[in-house]
């Protein structure tokens, strides 16, 4: 579960957070959305506990898809899945983003729509409370999008799904929409 109340946050003299509340469910996907700027990130940052604000409580195990891969580049698709997977499993996750050809090459060797897609996988592997995911479509095909979108739904079902995204379809899949800048944020 996240409760946020009265969120206040600027980067020096440009206010974010004006007074920011919101719960969200413990299950279900929600997305965030507004201008690039707006704050999408920095929200998201907010609920993993990578930016420290009062008002935040954050309940259950948090996984975060970040905008950028992240993906450890001496490490294979399949070791980087299995590293953060509960049980060292890598296969099935793979499978279910289309990459089991494609589990023994190194990040350099993956496209970066390949290498997003493997990042996806490797968050969902942790069988988190709460999944970030910020812009999980970016760099994606149609194909590979819808792929990811319709496992996002199933995740939904057991965990809560927090995305990130300026894609209308993305926004589309949500049960809650947040909408970040203006004064939507106070």
């Amino acid at each position: 579960m996240v409760e946020i109340k009265d969120l206040r946050f600027a980067y020096g003299e440009n206010v974010i957070f004006n007074g920011l509340s919101v719960t969200l469910p413990e299950r279900g996907v929600v997305a965030v959305t507004g201008e690039s700027g707006s704050g999408k990130t920095t929200l998201l940052n907010v609920i993993a506990g990578l930016i420290k604000c009062e008002g935040v409580t954050v309940t259950g195990r948090v996984a975060y898809m970040f905008q950028d891969n992240r993906l450890l580049p001496w490490l294979t698709a399949a070791e980087n899945v299995a590293l953060l997977s509960k049980d060292g499993s890598y296969a099935g996750y793979l499978a279910a983003v289309g990459l089991s050809d494609e589990a023994k090459k190194y990040p350099s060797e993956l496209s970066g729509g390949q290498q997003r897609r493997v990042a996806f996988a490797a968050a969902a592997a942790s069988e988190p409370d709460i999944l970030l995911l910020d812009e999980p479509t970016a760099n994606l095909d149609k194909e590979n999008a819808d792929v990811l979108r319709s496992i996002i739904k199933t995740v939904s079902g057991k965990a809560l799904v927090v995305i990130a995204s300026h894609s209308e379809e993305d926004a589309a899949m949500a049960e809650k929409v947040i909408k970040i800048g203006g004064d939507n944020n106070e």
